[in-house]
């Protein structure tokens, strides 16, 4: 079975699913070769060339993703400059507001008149190569113009963001993320998700049903040595004392970041001092930054920690998008990993701390309630709208270190039993399926 994967975005949880995915499917024999359609960006960041080198299944099919050219003005040494000047002017209000205003409109736009990246469609080439394979999967068939193909498609919807919050979208994209999943939805001979939950989703929000379905349950992302201690030179390097909680993901409002900070705040005032909070994934960077865009989710907790006084360093530390191996090895010696958000698919973060037996903390909604009852394992669970009820989780790194290190460790026997060979098993089966159809 030829399989072509599509991954068009430069996201950083859909990516490492991905690649974990194809390792899981290049070990099984029904499947001879896999041509993976990425994003020249993902290539480079994630070292992609080097990660298959000896792997003769796997077939790198560059192609420009949606986000290549954002990323890429992101990095030119005039980006950089705009954006060191513009930290150095912010005591100097009208100034500072002229250089984001021209960082704004002459480096983040490639144009003035350029289209957004999420008006994004597969280059006709890309359509017709697809062809050539047995089955063309969608790894996030979101913002991406639907095709067509003779061969079956299979995609995996992750997740509904844009209708749960359509507040925090635009009009225009607001309407085209609805055009396109429902066409989607119609298109794909299986619509595959990774809970229950989301599943039921397609029902709430969209009429289009697709041939079929199937929950395929991911494992843990991370590809880490599962029984090592944890790298203290890395701790030290990065400036890292314990006890410490640890989060990875975005700060978009549904991450619910501020309100890990309130319950911070909360410990704060009680015992007088709380764990040191780190933040790793993209746009983390921009946490306690004073340039962080007006109106954003990111805004908000900038202004809680400018009025509580909270310091980078000493009560939080953002470190921006990490190496797998950093946040794998974070993760690994955190006292807590901690997850607040209001809406997921599941929850990665507590997968990967589960594998490597860092205990967790996270919120009560369907999702993440659902991996813990299929994996049996274990979470200190809250309301992720009450801070007090997240405060007592965390504090529990102080007040029953023991308890913590008791759950993480039966914990991690549960998730050790359900791998990626498990994953890529429930895929093969639905691509195998789709093409039988």
């Amino acid at each position: 079975m030829r399989v072509g994967i599509v991954d068009h975005v430069s996201a950083g949880g859909v990516s490492r699913f991905v690649v974990n995915l194809i390792d899981g499917l290049v070990r099984r024999d029904d499947i001879t070769a896999i041509d993976y359609y990425v994003s020249v960006f993902n290539i480079e960041r994630d070292g992609l060339v080097e990660h298959w080198a000896a792997q003769p299944k796997v077939t790198l099919r560059p192609i420009k993703g949606a986000m290549d050219e954002a990323w890429a003005l992101e990095r030119t040494p005039v980006a950089g400059a705009a954006r060191a000047a513009s930290a150095a002017l912010a005591r100097f209000p009208l100034v500072h507001a002229a250089v984001r205003a021209i960082y704004r409109r002459l480096i983040r736009r490639s144009a003035v008149d350029a289209p957004p990246w999420y008006t994004y469609s597969l280059d006709s080439s890309v359509v017709s190569s697809l062809e050539a394979c047995d089955v063309a999967y969608f790894a996030w068939p979101f913002f991406v113009e639907p095709i067509a193909l003779s061969r079956p498609i299979v995609g995996t919807f992750h997740d509904f963001h844009f209708e749960r919050f359509p507040e925090t979208y635009p009009p225009d994209q607001l309407e085209l993320a609805r055009r396109q999943t429902e066409t989607w939805l119609s298109r794909v001979d299986t619509c595959v998700t990774s809970t229950r939950f989301v599943s039921g989703e397609v029902d709430r929000f969209f009429s289009a049903r697709p041939r079929a379905r199937q929950v395929v349950y991911l494992a843990a992302y991370t590809m880490a040595p599962l029984d090592r201690g944890p790298d203290e030179a890395l701790l030290q390097e990065r400036g890292i004392n314990r006890p410490y909680i640890i989060y990875s993901g975005g700060v978009s409002g549904h991450k619910n970041v501020l309100s890990i900070f309130q319950a911070l705040k909360l410990i704060r005032d009680d015992r007088g001092e709380a764990p040191l909070f780190v933040l790793t994934g993209i746009g983390t960077h921009l946490v306690g930054d004073k340039n962080a865009p007006e109106g954003s989710a990111v805004a908000a907790v900038n202004r809680f920690i400018q009025a509580n006084g909270l310091e980078r360093g000493v009560d939080f530390l953002p470190l921006g998008y990490v190496s797998e191996h950093d946040v794998d090895e974070l993760t690994r010696a955190a006292n807590l990993v901690v997850s607040a958000s209001l809406y997921e698919a599941g929850c990665g973060p507590a997968l990967d701390a589960w594998q490597l037996g860092a205990p967790v903390a996270f919120s009560e909604i369907p999702p993440f309630l659902e991996q813990l009852e299929r994996f049996g394992v274990e979470a200190l669970v809250f309301d992720p709208e009450k801070p007090r009820e997240i405060a007592r989780a965390i504090d529990c790194v102080t007040s029953d270190p023991n308890g913590l290190a008791e759950m993480a460790a039966r914990s991690r026997e549960k998730m050790r039993a359900y791998t990626w060979d498990h994953v890529a098993a429930g895929y093969a089966q639905v691509f195998a399926q789709a093409i039988a159809r």
